[in-house]
């Protein structure tokens, strides 16, 4: 996805608290439908208006815009959606898988997974296990 025409990316968590991060806070961001074999196939409707499933998606943060304590809100929030919001004021949210994990005391969403990558913070949530993540986060 391109972010030229983006203005910004709001996180919608499950708890009903939203972030909105503007657009030059973001360093690479990848939304996508994959199947089993990491393959991209055709994304899925939700059958409500504006909303689409998207069950792979990368989120690389400008390590110089954003802060550790905003960075743990997400980290320790589950990420129910991402709604990107576009200059000319339409938007789109993709829907993300969630899984909390049972042995987590939380209910951590067991596909969202938060790294630090030559000091960038970065969210993936993916239903998949995906191999050399170092190599996509760079």
């Amino acid at each position: 996805m391109t972010l030229n025409n983006a203005n910004s990316i709001i996180l919608n968590f499950e708890e009903g608290i939203k972030l909105s991060i503007p657009i030059d806070y973001i360093k690479k961001i990848y939304i996508s439908n994959i199947n089993c074999n990491g393959d991209e196939i055709p994304y899925e409707e939700t059958g409500i208006k504006n909303k689409l499933l998207a069950n792979f998606i990368i989120l690389v943060l400008n390590e110089e815009s954003f802060e550790k304590k905003e960075f743990n809100i997400i980290k320790n929030n589950n990420i129910y959606s991402i709604t990107v919001k576009f200059n000319t004021g339409k938007t789109i949210e993709f829907i993300t898988p969630n899984s909390n994990n049972p042995f987590f005391s939380k209910n951590h969403n067991s596909y969202q997974k938060e790294y630090i990558i030559n000091n960038n913070n970065a969210i993936m949530i993916s239903e998949y296990k995906i191999k050399n993540i170092a190599s996509i986060l760079i």
